[in-house]
């Protein structure tokens, strides 16, 4: 494992204990609620019908078809399809755990968008992040260039940022709802690019070892 992931395998977690700790003790209160306000001024019938697009970019029918997608093109499969699509189902089943051990009723002032089910974590937030982060740890390897690297960063943190903000703004989400999905979907892409690699890296191993056990026996 890397230090920066050992670094963030520790700190991400801690971050969002520490942030759930505030989030209880209210503390955090005041900035959601100044946060809430900020959104709020945002209002206006061209950015709603702009925030209402990206939140469904976020949602449930494209994370599905993109992977989809990874699984079905066969140079994608194993680089990203299978890695990307356990994540993604993953973060879907912890965030619905979490959703109903605590319970946190969703905004109700200033609602723009239809939503069910509890507030906290944002599953639209914790999913992209999973997605999207770890779909950049996968490709980092083989980009090559420093355009491309910086493209793809660009790209894969800033559709996440705007799909969790899009839930505030359409009033579904308390920025703590994201701020813990932001952070426990990036956690959990960290630990699948570590897991993925260290299976490939077995993998290759007991490959590239049976073949040396081919070719000695081809000797003899």
């Amino acid at each position: 494992m890397h230090k920066s992931e050992r670094i963030c395998m520790i700190a991400l977690p801690v971050a969002a204990v520490l942030l759930l700790a505030l989030m209880v003790t209210g503390v955090f209160g005041g900035v959601e609620t100044a946060a809430y306000g900020f959104a709020a001024s945002l209002h206006s019938p061209a950015m709603t019908a702009f925030m209402r697009v990206i939140t469904e970019l976020g949602g449930a029918i494209p994370v599905i078809l993109l992977c989809l997608v990874l699984l079905i093109w066969p140079a994608a499969r194993w680089r990203c399809g299978i890695p990307v699509s356990a994540a993604a189902l993953l973060s879907v089943v912890l965030n619905q755990i979490l959703k109903q051990l605590v319970q946190r009723a969703r905004p109700d002032v200033l609602r723009l968008s239809p939503a069910e089910g509890y507030s906290f974590p944002s599953g639209h937030s914790m999913n992209n992040a999973v997605v999207y982060l770890l779909l950049l740890f996968l490709l980092w390897p083989i980009l090559q260039k420093a355009w491309q690297r910086a493209a793809a960063a660009i790209g894969f943190c800033l559709l996440p940022l705007l799909v969790g903000f899009s839930r505030m703004y359409l009033g579904v989400h308390y920025l703590g709802d994201i701020l813990f999905g932001w952070l426990l979907g990036a956690w959990i892409a960290v630990l699948i690019s570590v897991l993925w690699r260290r299976c490939g890296e077995r993998i290759h191993a007991r490959a590239a070892a049976a073949w040396q056990r081919h070719v000695k026996k081809q000797k003899k």
